[in-house]
């Protein structure tokens, strides 16, 4: 249906060659190869969800969604413990964006508690804010700041300006629905500096997320001109990133400026042409 030839394959021909692979002794190392591969799969494709060939990616990971359920169930079965960290930090944006939160948190969650602590620090910091990210959407307060803060933690230590990033934002728009204003502008202040600091040059993904989270605590704060331009710089940047999922969401929050402004025709238009591109 697309670019890549896939081989597809009726179950019972499917059952039969794992029989065959058994009694030849060689389903072990078979299945073993499988779970590296997809795992080498899952690597590659993680940066790639933030950029311009997100949508191609993100359809890779569909296609290959069994594939990559029976290597992570294969890291678990056999005590891979590093590896099942590794998979599942790298698969988490991608469940996240497709709403695969379930399964998400299924996976990462079993990765944390199995790996030991100093275990894959990178992979740990993208499980840890993921399951942040999640825990917002669910209402699971307490498990969002164990992770956040734990994630912000790693973060900060490893200079590592993206993991920041998306740990601190899920605990800002917590903090701004819990009302404590002045939490959640420290805790975006305090991001704003960090990515600045510490993101390259050429990160414009990072920087946009962290403007988008200060402009969160401005609109809150009622700076409708300081919220409008953070969200229209995070945009742009989003957009030079190649993020069209986050490019579309953004158009959505600025959206929320103008309505509270109460330009209903600038709000619609803004939440059209979000919609429009979460659509495409």
């Amino acid at each position: 249906a697309g670019d890549e030839s896939r081989l597809l394959m009726l179950e019972t021909i499917r059952e039969y060659a794992l029989e065959g692979l058994a009694d030849s002794g060689e389903l072990e190392a078979t299945e073993e190869a499988h779970a590296m591969y997809f795992l080498a799969l899952a690597e590659q494709s993680e940066p790639e969800l933030f950029g311009h060939q997100q949508r191609l990616w993100m359809g890779r990971l569909t296609w290959d969604a069994e594939n990559l359920r029976a290597a992570l169930q294969w890291s678990q079965t056999h005590h891979r413990k590093e590896q099942l960290l590794r998979m599942a930090g790298n698969l988490g944006h991608f469940w996240y964006m497709r709403g695969r939160f379930s399964e998400a948190m299924l996976w990462i969650e079993t990765a944390l508690r199995e790996a030991a602590p100093d275990v894959a620090i990178s992979e740990r910091i993208k499980a840890l804010y993921i399951v942040a990210l999640i825990a917002s959407h669910l209402g699971q307060s307490d498990l969002l700041f164990v992770r956040a803060r734990e994630c912000l933690t790693l973060a900060r230590q490893n200079g590592d300006s993206r993991g920041f990033a998306l740990a601190s934002w899920p605990l800002v728009h917590h903090l701004l629905a819990n009302g404590d204003i002045i939490g959640a502008r420290a805790q975006a202040e305090e991001t704003l500096t960090f990515v600045r600091a510490h993101a390259p040059v050429e990160d414009s993904w990072t920087l946009a997320c962290a403007l988008n989270a200060f402009g969160s605590v401005v609109l809150s704060q009622g700076d409708y001109t300081q919220a409008q331009h953070l969200y229209e710089r995070a945009i742009a940047l989003f957009k030079e990133a190649g993020d069209l999922w986050l490019y579309g969401e953004l158009h959505l929050f600025l959206a929320n400026v103008y309505w509270a402004q109460g330009n209903e025709t600038k709000a619609q238009t803004f939440l059209k042409e979000g919609l429009a591109v979460h659509d495409q």
